[in-house]
């Protein structure tokens, strides 16, 4: 009996015990961690934001482990005016300062501040982010500014890639050599600088041709002449400048429409420099070649060409021509005459054929009534 009176006295004190370890405990769970307090920063630890511009703000909470790490943001007018989001940034609406102010959203009303001036965003200075691709000129060339990029930085620490002409940029002369010329940027009062070269023209080679645009015709019929038209050929110098060059028929090598080709490489020639091309040579049709049995004349030989029919002089034109080894025209007069009802043409070379074999050519001769007196002939011929 004794036993049983003691062992219901533990149980009823262990109980006790286990009770006020329960009570304890819920009491330190339950109980909230208030903020004691609140630092206000700004982005970069900057002081001003420019009017009409933005700045985030942000905040530093203690302690640590606050149950409520959030806060409500607000911005007083100083001298100065801002509006301020739910999330901290802070937009510039009036010069002056103002008083930005964090409030904690438990209910310790803490709360932490921070002043900001708003300023005008105003250029502070300009830069060359990427240089002018040309800065080698020759004695009278013009500014080339091409890939110049000036990048201004402002007021509120923001950066802008600046609009630049050529009439921000002073102190270019290129009338004389120079090894070194200061060249001055000027934008919104703010200046920067950078060096060219001029250059004596006898300084500057030409290093090499290239086709920049091919000639529009790379197909020609036997018997056809050199045509250019379209060809762009362009030259490299040494001192990085380029320029179009003037290429004639006396610039080119290798065309010959005597026979057909299938890849005849033509050169370019401009100074010591070349390049090539390739064009072919197809067959004409009702092509005939006349046979004279003394294809050996004088250098002022003057051929005449009897029709079957009778021709106006004005419909000649480009239908009776005589060309060299390399396929280039050679001036030449056509003059028609009437003989027994019929026309006749002399070709007559405008000065004396040089040395050397020709062809001459007669492409589909038409009557005054559009009737075909005479098909593609051509006649090989040599000045001794």
């Amino acid at each position: 009996m004794r036993m049983l009176k003691i062992s219901k006295v533990n149980t009823f004190l262990v109980g006790i015990m286990m009770m006020s370890f329960l009570l304890c405990f819920s009491s330190q769970v339950l109980a909230a961690v208030p903020v004691t307090g609140i630092t206000v920063t700004s982005a970069g630890n900057a002081t001003t934001v420019a009017n009409a511009g933005t700045l985030q703000m942000s905040v530093a909470i203690l302690p640590v482990n606050a149950d409520d790490q959030t806060v409500s943001w607000s911005v007083a007018p100083g001298t100065g005016t801002a509006t301020i989001n739910s999330t901290g940034l802070l937009t510039g609406t009036g010069l002056g300062t103002v008083i930005v102010t964090a409030t904690a959203n438990d209910s310790s009303g803490i709360t932490g501040t921070e002043t900001i001036e708003v300023i005008d965003n105003t250029l502070q200075s300009i830069a060359i982010t990427t240089p002018a691709s040309k800065l080698s000129y020759t004695v009278g060339d013009t500014l080339d500014i091409t890939g110049l990029v000036i990048t201004g930085t402002y007021s509120d620490s923001s950066t802008k890639v600046e609009s630049i002409t050529v009439a921000n940029v002073t102190c270019f002369d290129s009338t004389a050599p120079v090894a070194s010329q200061m060249l001055t940027i000027t934008i919104g009062g703010k200046t920067t600088t950078f060096d060219v070269e001029i250059k004596a023209a006898s300084d500057v080679v030409l290093n090499s041709i290239a086709i920049t645009t091919p000639a529009t015709k790379l197909s020609y019929t036997v018997g056809d002449t050199l045509d250019l038209t379209g060809l762009v050929v362009t030259g490299m110098y040494s001192n990085d400048s380029t320029k179009v060059e003037t290429v004639i028929d006396t610039n080119i090598t290798g065309f010959n429409s005597v026979a057909v080709a299938t890849d005849q490489v033509l050169t370019i020639t401009v100074g010591d420099k070349t390049t090539t091309y390739k064009v072919q040579i197809v067959a004409a049709s009702d092509t005939t070649e006349i046979e004279t049995p003394s294809p050996i004349v004088g250098s002022n030989k003057v051929w005449t060409i009897k029709l079957s029919g009778l021709v106006n002089e004005s419909s000649l034109n480009g239908k009776i021509y005589v060309t060299n080894a390399k396929g280039i025209k050679q001036k030449i007069s056509c003059t028609v005459t009437v003989v027994n009802g019929l026309s006749q043409i002399e070709v007559k070379p405008d000065k004396n054929y040089a040395l050397g074999d020709y062809i001459l050519w007669v492409k589909n001769i038409k009557s005054i009534k559009e009737v075909g007196i005479k098909k593609q002939v051509f006649m090989k011929f040599t000045v001794k």
